[in-house]
């Protein structure tokens, strides 16, 4: 064998590496593009729309293989890639927006003298660290604090906190329900649905939003004596069966139209991104303004392995707020044990 023949099985072999290089890019960019037209279908057919709740883990894969391919100049699956990506960016994008302009939109002191601090957060049960939770309270200092998987151990953090807010609401210790509501005012009205086990597993159950509403009497914070607000706090199901989650939300907004939503927050956390269809419609049917915008609470560490995550990806823990409030400041809180940061919610009280 010659040079010259060692030199062309050199090249060819480069030349076969480099087809399936190209080939595999295309057969990735038409998955990509699959599996976004299967999170379109979520419009229509409930079923399709968890896929959009995981767009972020979708775009990132997109992403590197847009950059490939006009890297190696494979225009078509450029344009596949570019297509795809466009659509995600429409659902994106504005939430992404709102969420960075919001904390530009001042409230006028002197039409909202009255200030309320609310905390939504998820325990995770047994994980949240006590002593971080109390020093997180002490500085934040929240009006109402609503509490997700409160069972376990963490039931007897929640029982340690009874001198810091004194008044509460809850069904902690239960599965089906695991909620509590912790308030610094006085709690003049209480309701707590709670849905069967039996519901729960076959998806029958007419009742199955896991709820707490309390009427909170605000008066020596605005002055006005016997001044109250409705505060709920909720836990939804996993995307998946979609036709449980599609219940709670409409029995959400039938709950919150036959109150005075206007005087109402409503917070949890909702296992729902803001740019899953459900999410919209939801937004579209409650007459409340979502004031979480693009807020990523989850996950603080991967429940597997235990490893750290870097930034908190998905946005599904989220506060709501009538027109008698304005919203200030709506932050993340500080890693707290659980897998979900808390959600800080600094508001103002129209007159």
């Amino acid at each position: 064998m010659n040079q010259s023949d060692i030199w062309s099985g050199q090249f060819n072999l480069k030349t076969v590496f480099a087809t399936m290089f190209r080939v595999s890019l295309g057969l990735g960019a038409i998955v990509f593009m699959i599996v976004t037209l299967i999170g379109l279908l979520g419009a229509v057919d409930a079923g399709y729309d968890a896929v959009n709740h995981f767009r972020i883990f979708i775009v990132a894969p997109g992403l590197v293989m847009a950059l490939l391919a006009l890297l190696i100049r494979a225009r078509t699956t450029a344009a596949i890639t570019m297509t795809a990506l466009f659509v995600h960016a429409f659902a994106i994008v504005p939430e992404v927006y709102a969420g960075w302009r919001a904390p530009q939109v001042a409230v006028e002191p002197a039409k909202t003298p009255h200030r309320f601090k609310l905390v939504t957060f998820n325990m995770a049960f047994r994980h949240t660290n006590a002593e971080r939770l109390r020093r997180f309270l002490e500085n934040e200092k929240p009006d109402v604090l609503v509490l997700q998987e409160v069972s376990g151990k963490a039931v007897k953090i929640v029982d340690g906190l009874a001198d810091l807010m004194p008044y509460r609401v809850h069904c902690m210790n239960e599965r089906i329900c695991d909620l509590a509501l912790l308030s610094r005012h006085p709690i003049t009205w209480q309701e707590i649905r709670r849905p069967s086990r039996a519901g729960l597993r076959l998806g029958l159950d007419p009742n199955r939003t896991r709820l707490i509403r309390a009427m909170i009497d605000i008066g020596k914070l605005t002055g006005n004596a016997g001044q109250t607000i409705n505060v709920l706090t909720t836990h939804l199901g996993w995307p998946l069966p979609h036709v449980r989650q599609e219940s709670q939300f409409r029995q959400l907004v039938q709950i919150i139209s036959a109150t005075d939503a206007d005087r109402t927050i409503l917070a949890g956390d909702f296992n729902s991104t803001p740019w899953s269809y459900a999410m919209k419609k939801f937004d579209r049917s409650l007459p409340m303004l979502r004031i979480t915008r693009a807020l990523h609470s989850w996950p603080t560490k991967l429940s597997i392995s235990g490893v750290s995550m870097p930034y908190p990806v998905l946005p599904i823990d989220h506060v709501f707020i009538g027109r008698h409030f304005h919203a200030e400041n709506v932050r993340r809180g500080p890693y707290l044990g659980s897998d979900h940061y808390p959600v800080i919610a600094e508001l103002a009280l129209s007159e």
